[in-house]
């Protein structure tokens, strides 16, 4: 079957008129003036996660008190559950990309008598960092910056 001029036409027409809406309905998804929906909800669920991990480090200044110390403990283990179940659903597959180890080495910090040091929050923005443009930008910025030249 040989399609005929008008159908043609009519097929060309169509296809600008979806082109169209199209175009129209991806300026009008951002909320806010280049910003996408999905940034959008990234940048929300980090100011979640990092409120949570700047709440849990502030009650790590009870660890100065004897009782303190124990409920410090008992705050930080479910917070290492809570933030390793974050990223591993966060997509990040692989022996790359495992969050297992940084996780460890936060919690461990958190359990030795430096616990005072804001780790899970140091943990939140460096996985930030880590996810997105602007980190990656940055972190090639200084990379370049501090990169040594090899003596000849």
């Amino acid at each position: 079957m040989a399609i005929s001029e008008i159908e043609k036409q009519q097929l060309a027409q169509l296809n600008q008129s979806r082109l169209k809406v199209k175009q129209k309905s991806e300026n009008s998804n951002g909320l806010i003036q280049g910003i996408s929906p999905t940034t959008f909800i990234n940048i929300g669920e980090m100011v979640i996660i990092l409120g949570a991990a700047l709440t849990v480090d502030a009650i790590d200044i009870l660890d100065l008190t004897g009782v303190g110390a124990i409920l410090v403990r008992l705050i930080d283990i479910p917070t290492l559950g809570a933030l390793w179940l974050w990223r591993i659903l966060k997509h990040q597959t692989g022996p790359k990309k495992d969050p297992t180890f940084l996780l460890l080495s936060a919690f461990l910090v958190e359990l030795s008598p430096a616990g005072m040091i804001p780790t899970w929050t140091i943990f939140v923005i460096y996985i930030y960092f880590q996810d997105t443009k602007l980190g990656k930008k940055t972190v090639g910025k200084v990379q370049k910056i501090t990169k040594l030249k090899k003596p000849k």
